[in-house]
């Protein structure tokens, strides 16, 4: 279970640092990206959710 926490996180780092290096691609990709991470984010809690209640 922390392997697939630590590719997903290793992921987001990745295309975090791909935006941040695009520099003024950056306006276009905003919303998409903030629309990944918010997905992530939900997917992350409903996984520590149900880990939580497996446990």
């Amino acid at each position: 279970m922390k392997r697939l926490f630590r590719r997903i996180a290793t992921v987001l780092t990745a295309i975090f640092l791909c935006v941040l290096l695009s520099g003024p691609a950056w306006a276009q990709l905003e919303p998409r990206i903030q629309v990944l991470i918010d997905g992530a984010a939900i997917c992350l809690s409903g996984l520590l959710t149900v880990t939580n209640c497996l446990c």
